[in-house]
């Protein structure tokens, strides 16, 4: 942690060797822009020892999320996480990218996702074969199309319903919906079909580009469903341990809550510094984690699965 002279910690970093990853700093081969900014401010360097990688890693993703240090870009993560939002509470369901979570809803929502390309690139994976209406009308229970209503260019192509123009049929809407209920539940298959069915088209009549713009769509699908599942799987795990050599980690919904280095329980040692250390280095509660995952939490879990993975 490198701390300035009124014992702000202005940067939060890990590493295997200290002494070299501080050296590397000082070098000149070190081109970032702030680092210059960041050694005139700097006056002291305080550590906290851990046992592997894993406690490390956690370590430094819990000090900066909660000293939110200004020379750290990681912290600028959580505020960057998206959600895909199905608007079931509305007559007429749309899906949505948005960065909140609305409690109280019956929204179905998926993700944190790590940026708003990505889940927009989700977005129009679907809607690109799943016929949900576009637009953004407010449409409540006693909606009437005004007469002159137009119909969006979507629904005209075939790819979108619009009821705000009088024109969608409620049956066929709700079947839409049904199938957008199912992606996000995990089951992709439906919409997988149509869209490699879409780019083996578009490949046969050599319209090669429309075909990677599928390609990519598919491939934010399946990333994003897939990571979706691994967290999914590592929270409804409960309680687990992973083991590496003398050091074994207890695991509860995802989150780390224990360390034992040869069977006895390990503390950090923390630095002299006047900073709530006990508070900093505590875990967040795992009955804290719900669906979906809080951007505050999901990289913590991302970190264990990845060693869980590996192990």
């Amino acid at each position: 942690m490198f701390v300035d002279g009124e014992g702000e910690v202005l940067y939060v970093g890990k590493a295997t060797n200290i002494r070299a990853r501080v050296r590397s700093y000082f070098g000149t081969g070190d081109s970032r822009r702030k680092v210059g900014s960041l050694l005139k401010l700097m006056q002291s360097i305080h550590y906290i020892s851990t046992p592997d990688v894993l406690s490390a890693e956690v370590l430094e993703l819990r000090l900066i999320a909660r000293l939110r240090p200004r020379y750290n870009h990681a912290f600028t993560r959580a505020t960057k996480y998206c959600y895909v939002r199905l608007t079931c509470g509305e007559v007429w369901p749309r899906l949505m990218v948005t960065k909140s979570l609305k409690s109280g809803s019956d929204d179905i929502f998926l993700g944190p996702i790590s940026s708003r390309s990505m889940a927009r690139d989700f977005v129009d994976a679907i809607e690109s074969v799943v016929p949900l209406r576009r637009c953004t009308v407010r449409m409540g229970k006693n909606y009437r199309a005004p007469v002159d209503a137009p119909v969006c260019s979507a629904a005209q192509l075939g790819l979108a319903q619009c009821p705000c123009s009088g024109t969608a049929e409620p049956s066929s809407y709700a079947k839409a919906v049904e199938s957008v209920m199912r992606v996000l539940s995990g089951n992709a298959d439906e919409v997988l079909e149509k869209l490699n069915a879409k780019m083996l088209a578009h490949s046969r009549a050599q319209r090669f580009e429309e075909a990677g713009v599928v390609l990519a769509r598919v491939e934010a699908l399946e990333t994003i469903l897939r990571r979706v599942q691994s967290v999914r799987e590592l929270v409804e795990a409960g309680e687990l341990s992973i083991d590496s050599g003398q050091v074994s980690h207890s695991v509860e919904r995802g989150l780390l809550v224990g360390t034992d280095v040869d069977g006895a329980s390990f503390n950090f040692v923390a630095p002299q510094i006047d900073l709530d250390f006990s508070e900093l280095l505590s875990a967040p509660k795992p009955s804290d984690v719900s669906y979906p995952i809080s951007a505050d939490l999901i990289d913590e879990i991302l970190c264990i699965a990845r060693h869980q993975n590996a192990a």
